[in-house]
This record gives C-alpha cells, structure tokens and sequence, in this order.
C-alpha cells in the first residue's frame, strides 16, 4: 500500500506518528518499499500504531542512532523494529525468510565436537559474575543470581558489586539486580531497590511491590505521585497499576487532573481510559471497546476535547455519588 491506499483510520494514525517515524516511513515509500499492514497491537500501545513494510528498511542504517532506536528482532511477525520513546508507534520489517533446511549429510556425519570446557575459578565474586549470565533456562524458570556468594565477598568486592549493580540498573537490568541489592543491605543498596519502583520495566516494578511493601498510608501519595509525573517520565504503565491497587478518591481525582491538564497526549488518552475503569465504567484499564472517545483526548485545543473531560468529569461525579 501507498499513503493513498491507507483508510481514513490508518491515515490518522500515519498522521499521529513521530516525526522521526514519519520521515523514514516517507523516505521508504519513495525509494519504493511498501506498507504491508497498519496493525494495532503488539509491539505497539493500544494507543499507538504499527507500520509494517513489505521490504527491509534501505534509506538509513538499520542501528540506533539518536532518539531513533532500532532494535533487530527474528519473529514470524517481523524482523527488526524502529520505535522512539515512549515507544507506542513502530516501524516493521517483514519477517525473514525460513532457514534452508538442514544438509542430510551434515545431520548424519554427527555433531561438530563441542565447545572446549570453561575452566573452573574459585572465589565469591567470580561465582556471583558467572551467575550473571543469564541463558534461556534462567531466564525461562526465573532463576536468580547466586545470592550465596555475596557474604562470602570482601567489604571492597561488595561495594564494587554495588557500583555494578546500580549502573546496571539505572540503564536497563532486571529484577535479579533488585534482589542483589536489598541482599546486600546497604543504606546506598536499599534507596536503588526503592527508586526501582520508577523502573520503566513491569517486572522490576512488580518485584518492588512484592518485596519492599509500603504501608497504606504511603501507598495513596505514591500513587498520586506516580500519576502526577507520568507525563514527565513516561512512567504511564507504573502509575496505571499502583492508581488500580489504590482506587481512592484523591487518586480518581488526579488522574481526571491528568485527562486534562498532562502536556503530552498519549497521557491524557491513557488517563481518560483508566478513569474509565476506575469508575467501573470498562472491563480492563484500556478498554478497546471505547477507544474512540479515549482518542478524543489527543487534542487539547478543540471543542471536542473540551466535551470529552467535562463528560469523563460528570463519570467521576456520577461514580462518588453513587458511593455516597
């Protein structure tokens, strides 16, 4: 397909794309790749979009560079990726060919000898290194790392183990590094498990939940915080859940604050839809059943943006009167 082949609602969502995504999408219909398919689903955010393309991508170097970041996937769905933060609209390319098959004769002379044996090293940190590799059965049975090794450390191996750990985290991590932290039981340790609960992963922030339990009091001003900075850190998805485990009025209150006053759209839309469920006016916290009034919440200089929240306000109302 060509930009004249799209349907109205897939040339809207060509029009919401970032520009960055926008200019290499133009630049490849030029040269003459297509669009394959508009998808909205995954990888994308229900409130974004998918672009996938019938050719690799030929008019940039497929690698990060800048705010465009590309990631080379090898799915049935598609094969490498070019997304910008808060990564809800994508760039796709199509999916690779399959492998030839298999050489009978390769498959009959036996397998090629294996790999030469990784030597043996002794020591506490060396150990706790190797149980930072972390392969397919780890990863699959959630396996942490060796947690035994580190009181076994020297006061110098553990402050640098710190260091790592921090850094590592800070950048991308997992929830292994959280709970290499609070084992490690420093004050430094213990404040970088607690500033996880930021982490732009749902699984670091989930692990922070189970293990660092905050009292109900905490939890209402979290929440609200979370919700509040949400447009700032792109830390939607957090705000989401902590804003359902504490459905309060105060925090039903700023997320109909949020709905109308958050700079970035994807916020608002995001913030309508949870009020949304929180009033239990939709079955799931991004009901796709009302995204098309979700979406009217994209433009905040428009009159029909202006009858959106005054009607996602009357909701709230009509919700707390009913409590009442």
């Amino acid at each position: 397909m060509r930009l004249e082949d799209l349907s109205v609602p897939d040339r809207r969502d060509y029009d919401n794309l970032p520009t960055l995504l926008r200019e290499l999408l133009d630049a490849e219909l030029a040269v003459g790749n297509e669009i394959a398919q508009v998808q909205h689903g995954y990888p994308a955010a229900p409130v974004g979009a998918s672009f996938l393309l019938t050719g690799p991508v030929s008019t940039r170097p497929r690698q990060t560079t800048g705010e465009l970041r590309f990631i080379q996937r090898n799915s049935s769905l598609y094969s490498g990726e070019f997304t910008v933060a808060p990564r809800h609209f994508f760039i796709l390319e199509p999916p690779l060919p399959p492998p030839d098959y298999p050489d009978m004769d390769t498959l009959r002379a036996g397998p090629p000898p294996p790999p030469p044996p990784i030597p043996t090293t002794s020591g506490p940190r060396t150990k706790f290194n190797a149980s930072m590799v972390i392969d397919y059965e780890k990863w699959h049975d959630g396996i942490g790392y060796d947690l035994t090794q580190i009181p076994l450390m020297t006061p110098e191996e553990r402050q640098d183990l710190e260091s790592e750990l921090i850094s590592k985290l800070r950048n991308n991590g997992d929830w292994r590094d959280v709970e290499a932290l609070l084992e490690l039981d420093t004050p430094t340790a213990l404040a970088a498990a607690e500033k996880a609960r930021q982490h732009h992963s749902p699984e670091v922030r989930n692990f922070v939940e189970q293990n660092i339990p905050v009292t109900p009091a905490e939890r209402e001003p979290q929440a609200i915080a979370a919700i509040e900075r949400a447009a700032v850190r792109s830390g939607i998805g957090h705000a989401v859940d902590l804003a359902i485990n504490c459905n309060t009025r105060d925090v039903r209150r700023a997320v109909l604050d949020q709905a109308r006053t958050a700079s970035d759209s994807t916020t608002r839309v995001h913030m309508a839809a949870l009020l949304y469920y929180l009033c239990a006016k939709s079955k799931e916290a991004f009901d796709w059943d009302h995204r098309p009034y979700f979406l009217r919440f994209n433009d905040d200089h428009t009159a029909d943006f202006r009858a959106a929240w005054i009607e996602l306000r009357d909701v709230l109302k009509d919700f707390e009167n009913s409590r009442r």
